[in-house]
């Protein structure tokens, strides 16, 4: 039999985890076209009519970002991938069927960010975690990936010091999985 969960409770989850990742993903943008905002080389100009480059600071390249994005939109295919592969085998269950939308839009998050940047990102191909039987034991297993985001999470900001509006992305995303999908996948497990 399979345990469900009020889909106000978790629909709230998906949506307010959304919404923290779809502000940082438009800040990133704004900030984005402003001089000063860690963004696209070129993208605004000073007071004397000089183009401001926004390039990054010392403490990160862009091939430090293009590194961390990689590595965020790996694990965020991942997760996803995951996800899904237990809603295709075990039904629509809570609190799968609400995260896997949350990670499209933390993956969509992130293919703004590296668009935004001229970044090209690897191929969704990500195949996901092997099925575990049980719910139970899926949801340990969603415990263990969203440690896994938080960690890198942790990891990733000192990579893209240079560039303020990414790192409130990446912010926002160990957010979600901190404030909403683990102790979602707690609860279950």
């Amino acid at each position: 039999m399979r345990e469900e969960s009020s889909p106000q409770v978790w629909g709230r989850t998906s949506l307010g985890a959304a919404a923290v990742v779809g502000v940082a993903v438009l800040a990133l943008v704004g900030a984005c076209g402003t001089a000063g905002g860690g963004g696209r080389p070129g993208s605004a100009n000073s007071p004397d009519g000089a183009v401001v480059s926004g390039a990054p600071t010392p403490s990160a390249t862009s091939a430090d970002l293009a590194a961390a994005l990689q590595r965020a939109i790996i694990e965020e295919r991942h997760a996803r991938a995951t996800y899904q592969n237990v809603i295709d085998a075990l039904g629509p269950v809570a609190p799968f069927r609400s995260i896997v939308t949350s990670e499209e839009t933390h993956a969509a998050a992130l293919e703004t960010v590296a668009r935004t940047h001229g970044i090209t990102l690897p191929a969704d191909a990500e195949p996901g975690a092997p099925l575990p039987l049980t719910i139970a034991a899926a949801c340990a297993m969603g415990v263990d990936a969203e440690k896994a985001d938080v960690q890198l999470s942790d990891d990733l900001p000192p990579e893209v010091a240079g560039y303020p509006g990414v790192q409130r992305v990446f912010t926002a995303l160990r957010s979600a999985s901190v404030d909403e999908h683990l102790p979602a996948f707690q609860r279950c497990a």
